[in-house]
C-alpha cells in the first residue's frame, strides 16, 4: 500500500478544528501532486451501489505529540463502508472538506471488487499519519 501526502500545512489545526472526510476512488484515477481539492478527485470517486458521494466523516480525530522522539501522530478511528457492491476502488483519500484540501491519498497497491461487504480503512494505532519534526 502506498501512501501520497499532499496537504499536511497545518496538519493538526486542519485536522482538529475542521470536517476531515474520506472518500473511495477508482482506478481511474491518476495519482497527481498538483491535484489540491475535491474537485480534482470527484470524477474517479466511486459509484458503487451503497457509497455516499463524497465519503465519510473521519471521526476519533486528534493529535498525539511524542516529544522525546520529535514525532507527532494524526490519529483516528477507522473509516468503514458497509455493504458497497457493483463497482471497484483502488484509492481511498482523505481530504478536509472545511477548507477543500486534499490531505493524503492511499494506494491499496490492487483494483479491490466490491461484492456487498464492508471496505474498511483501518489505521495502524489509530494512527493516520506520522510527522516528524
Amino acid at each position: 500500500m502506498a501512501i501520497y501526502n499532499v496537504g499536511l500545512a497545518h496538519g493538526g489545526d486542519r485536522w482538529t478544528g475542521n470536517t476531515i472526510k474520506c472518500a473511495l476512488l477508482t482506478a481511474g484515477y491518476t495519482i497527481d501532486v498538483d491535484h489540491e481539492d475535491y474537485a480534482d478527485i470527484s470524477g474517479s470517486e466511486s459509484a458503487a451501489t451503497g457509497y455516499t458521494t463524497t465519503g465519510h466523516a473521519v471521526t476519533g480525530r486528534s493529535v498525539s505529540v511524542d516529544n522525546t522522539n520529535d514525532v507527532s501522530y494524526l490519529i483516528a478511528d477507522d473509516v468503514a463502508f458497509g455493504a458497497l457492491n457493483s463497482g471497484s476502488v483502488r484509492y481511498a483519500v482523505l481530504y478536509d472538506s472545511t477548507d477543500d484540501v486534499l490531505i493524503r491519498v492511499i494506494d491499496f497497491g490492487t483494483t479491490r471488487t466490491l461484492n456487498g461487504g464492508t471496505v474498511t480503512l483501518r489505521f495502524t494505532n489509530n494512527r493516520v499519519r506520522t510527522l516528524t519534526t
